[in-house]
């Protein structure tokens, strides 16, 4: 599952495998439809440089009031820090509330 609405939330990427998000790949979805209207994501795994950088653009007149982005460590590490957004562990999520239209999510993991 790439993209999910459920109410005022827009999630991206809960069900992806971690292979997904090793050492130098990417994901990215470019104005896919929403409820919301079109929403792009790209997502880049740097984990030589230790971090997972998500960006999410979705700036319709409908925009969500959250978002969630699940960035599933490969090794099943957890994140050590994180700007943009607030993170949960147990479900490898990030959350951006109040989305403002478009967010930068960085999750950094030790070396």
């Amino acid at each position: 599952m790439l993209w999910l609405e459920e109410g005022r939330t827009l999630a991206f990427l809960r069900a992806i495998p971690r292979r997904w998000l090793e050492e130098g790949k990417r994901i990215e979805l470019r104005e896919v439809a929403t409820y919301f209207g079109p929403a792009s994501l790209t997502v880049k795994s740097n984990l030589a440089a230790g971090a997972i950088v998500a960006e999410v653009d979705c700036p319709g007149p409908r925009a969500p009031e959250t978002v969630t982005i699940r960035l599933p460590h490969p090794d099943g590490r957890q994140a050590t820090s994180v700007e943009g957004g607030s993170y949960d562990p147990g479900t490898e999520t990030v959350t951006v509330a109040p989305f403002q239209g478009r967010a930068r999510v960085k999750l950094g993991f030790p070396g």
